[in-house]
Formats: structure tokens, C-alpha cells, sequence
């Protein structure tokens, strides 16, 4: 990883940089909307952050407080030109350290599709344990008014990390 990075908390400010890293300019109407609405109260918890590199984004995480101890990791994403870095463990590691002290009985859940192997494989790296397998849980992620791919697989992993 680049030596001149930075890891701060995320604002309210930064969710137009996240949309712009994040979507490409054929899905960026379609899905920037709902990511605002979802990702703005979330980063109000104060437990979200951003990797800046040259005081540009260039990855960031995004966690909710759920009920009893459970913080969901809700987003983890780096631009794909910083990927394979260490960007992303740093974000993960930071934020759930940061969540902890604030928590002190803190578990950390998060959600992945199971054909993302790269970021399966990382999140096993950190320690997170898979839990269960929920059927169809990205059939989000079809655009309104598409039909479903019946080649794709939707289904989710449910990931959990504990301290203890």
C-alpha cells in the first residue's frame, strides 16, 4: 500500500465521491439514489470511514449499529486502481477497532454475494466465519424492470467476526 495514505472518518460530504468510485455512469442514476438514502443516516453513526490517497478517496467503509452487540459492516469498497493493497483490510481492521472502543461487546456481521471469491477470501483472512447461506439475498442488485439472469447466482453469505 501506497505510504502516503490516510485514514479518517467518513462525513456526510464524502457520499458524492463514494457514488462516483463506486458506479459506473450506466448504473449511477439507478442505484446512487437509494445508496444516499441507506448511507446517509449510517455514516451519522460515526463509525464509517474513508482511505484517502493524495487527499483523494479512494476506499471506504460504511458500518450500522444493529440490535444488542451486532455492528453490520455495510459497505467495504476500494477503487478498483488500489485494489490488492492492503486498502481494504486497513478499512475493515480501522473501523471495527474504532466501533469496538465505542462498543466494548462489539460482534461484527456483514454480507457478501458467494461468487465474489476475492472478497470472501479476505473477510476469511481477517477472521470472519462464514454463518449461514441466505438464498436470492442480491436480487436486489436487478435493475428495475429487468428480469432475472437464471445463470446468476444471488445468493448471500452471512460473515461474523468476534473479538472474543
Amino acid at each position: 500500500m501506497s505510504d502516503n495514505f490516510l485514514i479518517e472518518k467518513a462525513k456526510i460530504s464524502d457520499i458524492e465521491e463514494f457514488i462516483n468510485i463506486m458506479f459506473t455512469k450506466d448504473n449511477k442514476i439507478e442505484y446512487s439514489k437509494k445508496f444516499r438514502e441507506i448511507t446517509e443516516p449510517q455514516i451519522k453513526e460515526d463509525l464509517s470511514f474513508v482511505c484517502k490517497i493524495n487527499n483523494k478517496i479512494v476506499g471506504f467503509t460504511v458500518l450500522t449499529k444493529k440490535e444488542n452487540d451486532e455492528i453490520l459492516i455495510y459497505t467495504v469498497f476500494v477503487d478498483e486502481n488500489h485494489r490488492r493493497k492492503g486498502v481494504a483490510t486497513k478499512l475493515i481492521q480501522h473501523s471495527m477497532n474504532n466501533a469496538r472502543k465505542i462498543y466494548k461487546k462489539a460482534y461484527f456481521t456483514l454480507h457478501v454475494i458467494v461468487t465474489n471469491e476475492k472478497a470472501i477470501n479476505l473477510y476469511k483472512k481477517i477472521g470472519f466465519k462464514l454463518t449461514k447461506t441466505i438464498p436470492d439475498f442480491y436480487l436486489w442488485i436487478i435493475p428495475e424492470g429487468q428480469e432475472r439472469d437464471k445463470d446468476k447466482n444471488y445468493d448471500g453469505y452471512e460473515m461474523e467476526y468476534h473479538f472474543d
